[in-house]
């Protein structure tokens, strides 16, 4: 399996796009400060782990698939722990 690059660097690309119109949005809108810091916390994290894997995926992809689908599923663990511990930290 081959990810040609440019539709990489697409994917890359729009996902940070949304991260960042996202971020702007809640930068100007009026919410309270613990929720807008909890928006922007989530979606730097949601922007880091879409580069992330997005990284890992493309060079996985010339890999057997043992390790792109490795890659894959450890992904989605990272993303599962990651957000799960962003939760609990704002829950305090």
């Amino acid at each position: 399996m081959k990810i040609k690059i440019g539709r990489f660097w697409i994917g890359m690309g729009v996902s940070l796009a949304l991260v960042g119109t996202a971020a702007v949005f809640f930068l100007r809108s009026g919410l309270s400060s613990p929720v807008r810091d909890g928006a922007l916390l989530g979606l730097g994290l949601a922007g880091l782990n879409a580069a992330l894997c997005l990284t890992a995926l493309g060079w996985a992809a010339s890999k057997s698939d043992r390790l792109f689908y490795g890659f894959f599923f450890g992904g989605m663990l990272w993303k599962l722990l990651v957000l799960s511990l962003a939760f609990v930290f704002l829950l305090r």
